[in-house]
């Protein structure tokens, strides 16, 4: 297994006074975050330590962070290297301290990342006979090879996958019909992502009808010649309670989907933070406007192909993220906002 070896030299100055004077920086400005094995230079003949107020400007390295955790090494010319896994807590201390006079050090904070793994898509329907390409995506190390997997009822044609990540579902429907495809890290045996597959003997229309118009009920402000589908919308996991939204615009500039919550007569679950606030949506436009709406969960069709799940963070959660736009589209106070 290759490892990572990420150099970075800092360029902020730390100081250690000596003597009678103050100390002027007591911290590394510049902190990082290393994959495992990642590597950075704290060099005190390159600039990023400085000790001054004596003729002796050597410094000692230590390391410091979880009792009887690997915190990785460090050289007496403050090479860094972190250990192969993520310890526990994943913060480690980098600490300079001055030959002269042991009480004056600077210090630095190194977060080590994991290695993690992903799959796309999370949840597919594929017919029999047919195929379906799945990607993964790993991180934290510079291995970035994978092995792929099925799994399913025991004594099952599963199909095949290719090491590519090309599934190709069986000639009949397997029983179950749900198959496991998982992707495993190279680097960690102990990290890897799954996807489910629903074999059907039952082709999917994915062609939807697009019509192309002006926008509805805008009068002499419609643009002309937008493109529009019907989308259908169920409360998540009911195959009854739906709802067909007609002239929803086809916006190949942005992500998601955006109804107006006049038109939606479902009980759709709002989506909540820790504390039951509802989180808010700000949506920014081309022109520069923008618009508020508060966020709810649905299974979102078009055609026959439906979304019932997203994979957030690695997990996956019931029904698909929707904006419901209200009629006076404004928050309240806003008690936290990020962007990402």
């Amino acid at each position: 297994m290759r490892k990572l070896y990420l150099l970075a030299l800092f360029s902020a100055l730390a100081v250690l006074a000596l003597g009678s004077l103050a100390l002027a920086e007591s911290r590394i400005e510049k902190d990082l975050t290393l994959a495992p094995n990642g590597r950075f230079v704290l060099d005190a003949d390159a600039g990023s330590v400085t000790v001054t107020g004596t003729s002796n400007t050597s410094v000692t390295w230590s390391l410091s962070g979880g009792a009887g955790q690997d915190l990785g090494t460090i050289s007496s010319t403050g090479l860094y290297t972190a250990p192969a896994s993520k310890p526990s807590p994943a913060q480690v201390t980098v600490t300079a301290t001055s030959v002269a006079d042991t009480t004056k050090f600077t210090s630095a904070t190194v977060t080590i990342t994991g290695i993690s793994v992903s799959v796309s898509p999370p949840i597919a329907t594929v017919t029999v006979g047919a195929t379906r390409q799945f990607t993964a995506a790993v991180t934290g190390t510079s291995n970035t090879s994978v092995t792929w997997s099925l799994s399913g009822g025991a004594g099952q044609n599963l199909g095949t996958i290719s090491s590519t990540g090309l599934y190709t579902a069986p000639a009949s429907v397997p029983s179950p019909a749900q198959v496991t495809v998982k992707v495993t890290s190279q680097a960690d045996t102990s990290k890897f992502a799954s996807a489910t597959v629903t074999v059907s003997n039952v082709t999917v229309n994915n062609t939807a009808t697009i019509e192309v118009g002006p926008e509805p009920d805008l009068g002499s402000n419609s643009y002309v010649n937008l493109p529009f589908v019907d989308v259908t919308i169920c409360e998540p996991g009911s195959t009854t309670n739906c709802q067909i939204i007609h002239n929803v615009e086809v916006d190949t500039g942005s992500e998601g989907l955006r109804l107006l919550q006049s038109v939606v007569t479902l009980n759709l679950q709002a989506v909540t933070d820790n504390s039951t606030n509802q989180l808010q949506e700000c949506v920014q436009f081309a022109d520069g406007s923008y618009i508020w709406g508060p966020i709810y969960t649905a299974d979102v069709q078009i055609a026959d192909e439906k979304a019932s799940s997203v994979s957030v963070g690695g997990n996956t959660v019931t029904g698909v993220p929707i904006q419901l736009i209200p009629a006076s589209p404004s928050p309240g106070a806003v008690r936290s906002a990020w962007s990402g």
